[in-house]
């Protein structure tokens, strides 16, 4: 019964994620960012139990929740903090006994889904540590990179997160997609431009930007060359401008038909790389990985950071004229929006 009221809570989920109104009116706006704290807050609830009863949901409630904080910063508020998890003992239990199987199975194939179904419930819980340990126990070395890379990820974040930079900016050297760790490094040298480590900074933007010419383009690679531009710090306006220059020559390098809009939506903090589990059908504890680079690149916003009249000729460079359209009147509506705040400030006495 439990699984049936996850079941259908998950579902309720991604329809309302579906369905959210497309209007432009301030009335609809807020609206739509109440339904989507209300998503924020149910997801949350939900997610413990879903990891715990229905492993296979949990990947996809991962997901809604990634679009629902992107959905509210998109809409220009943030999302609530996430509460530090406390698994409950049910949780423990469960993940317990997934692990003592695994070190009774003998060696194989089986044995490595356990480890590997442990590992990616762990990385969830942001167990990094413990997580490691369980990979490390897989033979598969295959099965093992499916989500060594998205922990490594994750632990350079926790990292920079606690300051620790240098340690950080090895891991994100460890990561093996271009993108990834372009990504990666995106993050640790903004951190270090903020913690007044200039050199080490720029030095780890750099690397990061060299590595754009020696990857296949793709949406994937110009979203984190996007990432990269948007870590300079706003008064190198020759980096920023490089870098959205790179950017916008590998999207113009992609043989697509379609406009790649979702380089227009906003970036999340979390979202470097995106992990998806799915356990077999039939009861099997046989799992299934896959990982999915982003391709949200926040054009606008990195645009955003340039003089105008740069920023509209960068614009202009972009052959998909849908897009380019779409980037210049962006550009316009702050600059409009930018002078009525300064007007509005003036005013007050």
């Amino acid at each position: 019964m439990k699984r049936l009221v996850l079941n259908y809570a998950l579902n309720t989920i991604v329809e309302n994620l579906q369905q959210l109104p497309k209007s432009e009116s301030a009335q609809d706006r807020t609206l739509v960012q109440m339904q989507l704290g209300a998503l924020h807050s149910v997801i949350q609830q939900l997610l413990p139990s879903m990891q715990a009863d229905l492993p296979r949901g949990a990947a996809d409630l991962q997901q809604a929740l990634v679009r629902v904080e992107q959905e509210l910063r998109a809409g220009g508020g943030d999302p609530p903090q996430r509460p530090p998890s406390e698994d409950s003992d049910e949780e423990k239990t469960a993940l317990e006994k997934l692990i003592q199987d695994a070190e009774k199975a003998p060696q194989g194939e089986g044995r490595d889904d356990l480890y590997l179904s442990a590992a990616v419930q762990l990385y969830w819980r942001r167990q990094f540590e413990k997580a490691k340990e369980m990979i490390s126990k897989i033979d598969d070395q295959e099965k093992r990179d499916l989500i060594l890379e998205p922990l490594n990820v994750a632990i350079s974040a926790e990292l920079v997160a606690k300051k620790n930079l240098q340690e950080a900016w090895n891991v994100a050297n460890q990561l093996k997609r271009s993108e990834t760790r372009m990504s990666a490094l995106a993050r640790v040298g903004r951190a270090f431009l903020d913690a007044g480590d200039a050199q080490s900074g720029m030095q780890a933007l750099t690397a990061a930007q060299s590595l754009i010419s020696k990857t296949e383009p793709s949406i994937e690679l110009a979203a984190a060359a996007l990432r990269v531009a948007a870590a300079f710090p706003k008064t190198d306006q020759v980096r920023i401008s490089e870098g959205i220059g790179l950017a916008i020559q590998v999207m113009n390098k992609v043989k697509q038909d379609e406009t790649p809009w979702s380089l227009m939506d906003p970036i999340a903090e979390e979202d470097s790389l995106l992990l998806n589990a799915r356990y077999m059908a039939g009861g099997s504890r046989g799992i299934v990985v896959r990982t999915s680079l982003p391709q949200a690149g926040g054009f606008a916003d990195v645009l955003a950071r340039l003089d105008f009249d740069e920023a509209i000729s960068l614009a202009k460079n972009v052959k998909k004229k849908p897009l380019a359209l779409m980037l210049q009147a962006g550009i316009c509506r702050r600059v409009i929006e930018s002078s009525h705040k300064e007007a509005q400030k003036a005013q007050k006495p």
